[in-house]
């Protein structure tokens, strides 16, 4: 295909996908008439509709087969007139979206209320509840009343800052935390360019193609809001920074992120241990350990100080892990609730699943080498793990997590991570939908069934594509010996 022609089927892509965002999910749901409405999901506004469901469900899967033709044009070629194509695209995509309700999850809201009790009643929402302010006329939109915000300073003070910027308006303060999560996610599309540039050229467009025009991560981002894309924003900045060997930067970029939400964390020792590698000496690495761990310390300091109370500050944290929905964790705790005790159970399940990670990590780290190619594989493989094994209370969101590292590591980690973010996407069709047609079939086992059909949907078809790129690989390398084998056998 020349370059005229992939333009042309690049643009189609674009086109076809920017229609369906407007009349499929910006015009049935804009954010300017729903936005005063409390408590709206999907669900509501569709009134549980069977119609609406394939709908939903039609519509994202369009998306990700343009999405797919845009990656393998885009693989093709790397005219410039392609390049204009697909940096463009997405932006318009997000400015769409952001003028959609966000109908996935009301968290945007819950940002807004908790900026406002630190802009406008000077208290710390790490420290103090919505509770506390129930009089106030924005407390009847949110969702997590009792809780305190389970987020790091640096996301608390951003929350602040567009309170300040909106001027106390509700409308605008959700525009303005959408329209951050969009250009956060551009910006990730845009580092994730330069780290392939780096290492693989001619991959590097249809790397900014993956992130940016993915569209669980443009629904969950740009619509819906979600500040998960900052955190995993902060390591990309953290990679980039470990790629030009400025390894400090490195760390305090990941702590940074870890400040906005803990996540992040997982992936230090990772980072320690690939610089510890790649520095030659032992003196360097002395020099490394001090310098990163006196700045690391300086930046907490710093971020947590102003919002001080003596309180545990993971405290929500800790207490969403008590919180077992759609993931297999959910699965197995359901499952042994019909035999012992709940609390003992979910007990059970949380040890296993830490052990399970602990053993997978431990092994993932023993790996890690002093190169960025390692560096980018590892990091995905313990996000991996964490969003699966010890990620109770799994979130189609979470997969940002996930999928703008996919593009450092291999091809096949980018095949997977276009099937998770489509799978991911049936958690609304149950939760919003099928849950709601026959509440006795799905609540049978205290909700077993509602979480093992979430979970299957969601976790299957990624599950399906990893065992058969592990059981291509010995075939592949059978054939190849067997070929390599005649070869000398006629010579």
């Amino acid at each position: 295909m020349n370059a005229r022609a992939a333009a042309l089927a690049l643009s189609f892509c674009a086109l076809a996908s920017a229609a369906i965002y407007v009349f499929f999910f910006t015009l049935p749901y804009p954010v300017l008439q729903y936005y005063a409405t409390p408590l709206l999901d999907l669900g509501k506004l569709t009134q549980h509709a069977q119609l609406d469901a394939l709908a939903f469900m039609a519509a994202h899967t369009t998306l990700f087969v343009l999405y797919v033709a845009a990656l393998l044009l885009t693989r093709t070629l790397d005219a410039r007139t392609l390049r204009w194509i697909a940096f463009a695209a997405p932006v318009l995509f997000c400015l769409v979206l952001v003028f959609t309700f966000p109908i996935g999850a009301i968290d945007v809201y819950d940002y807004a209320f908790h900026s406002k009790m630190l802009a406008f009643y000077h208290v710390s929402p790490a420290a103090h509840v919505p509770n506390e302010f129930a009089s106030d006329t924005w407390f009847k939109f949110i969702a997590w009343r009792s809780a305190a915000s389970p987020y790091g300073p640096i996301w608390i003070y951003l929350s602040a800052l567009i309170y300040f910027l909106a001027g106390g308006d509700l409308l605008l303060s959700l525009l303005g935390f959408k329209l951050l999560e969009a250009l956060a996610l551009l910006a990730c599309g845009v580092l994730v360019y330069w780290l392939v540039r780096h290492e693989r050229a001619r991959d590097a467009l249809s790397a900014f193609v993956f992130v940016a025009w993915n569209p669980l991560l443009l629904g969950e981002m740009a619509m819906n809001g979600h500040n998960d894309v900052l955190m995993i924003l902060c390591v990309l900045i953290a990679w980039c920074c470990f790629q030009r060997k400025y390894f400090v930067s490195s760390v305090i970029a990941l702590v940074m992120g870890a400040l906005i939400k803990a996540p992040a964390l997982a992936l230090a020792p990772v980072l320690g241990i690939a610089v510890l590698r790649a520095l030659p000496s032992w003196r360097m690495r002395a020099r490394f350990v001090v310098s990163a761990g006196v700045a690391a310390l300086a930046v907490l300091l710093l971020a947590y100080a102003p919002l001080w109370s003596g309180d545990n500050p993971f405290a929500t944290l800790i207490a969403h892990q008590d919180l077992f929905t759609t993931s297999p964790a959910a699965v197995a705790w359901h499952t042994l609730e019909l035999r012992m005790d709940a609390d003992a159970a979910k007990s059970l399940v949380r040890v296993a699943a830490l052990l399970i990670f602990c053993v997978a990590y431990v092994r993932v780290l023993w790996n890690v080498n002093g190169t960025f190619i390692s560096l980018a594989r590892s990091s995905l493989t313990v996000m991996l793990l964490l969003l699966v094994v010890v990620t109770f209370w799994f979130q189609p969101w979470y997969l940002v997590w996930v999928v703008p590292l996919a593009p450092l590591a291999t091809r096949a980690d980018e095949a997977f991570a276009v099937v998770f973010s489509w799978s991911a996407l049936w958690d609304y069709f149950i939760f919003d939908f099928a849950w709601f047609w026959n509440f006795d079939f799905f609540n049978q086992g205290d909700s077993l069934v509602l979480n093992a059909s979430a979970m299957l949907l969601i976790f299957l078809p990624p599950l399906i594509y990893w065992l058969s790129t592990r059981l291509r690989a010995p075939v592949f390398a059978a054939r190849t010996i067997g070929a390599s084998l005649s070869s000398a056998a006629r010579d």
